[in-house]
């Protein structure tokens, strides 16, 4: 069963952060991005957020892997992945910002981080 990209668009802000300070965050879009992919609207997800179907693509196989972790033989090749999960979340958290200021900084996208609302300063 998927649910409409319409009935989340539509929906109430939960955003603490643009609820107390006006602008999007660096998140706000990829709840509706991952609703989209989950539904097969791949366009839709990315024009949501560009780093939604990053980030369920990796949920994904990270949940995949997950039995596999007690298995020695796979195991081994698991284990250097881990080793280098801060540099990981780093390259994460870069990404996500990365995105933010770029979204931040063209007006013509303002509407996509909040669709069908005005943009407040």
């Amino acid at each position: 069963m998927s649910v409409e990209t319409r009935a989340i668009e539509a929906g109430p802000v939960l955003c603490l952060f643009r609820r107390f300070v006006g602008l999007p965050c660096p998140a706000c879009g990829l709840t509706r991005a991952l609703v989209a992919a989950g539904s097969g609207d791949v366009q839709q997800s990315l024009r949501f957020h560009p780093l939604g179907l990053p980030i369920a693509f990796v949920a994904l196989a990270t949940l995949a892997m997950w039995p596999f972790r007690y298995v020695p033989a796979v195991s081994s090749h698991i284990a250097p992945v881990l080793e280098h999960r801060a540099a990981l979340y780093r390259l994460a958290i870069a990404a996500l910002f990365s995105v933010w200021a770029a979204r931040l900084s063209r007006k013509s996208e303002r509407h996509l981080l909040v669709p069908d609302r005005r943009w407040r300063r």
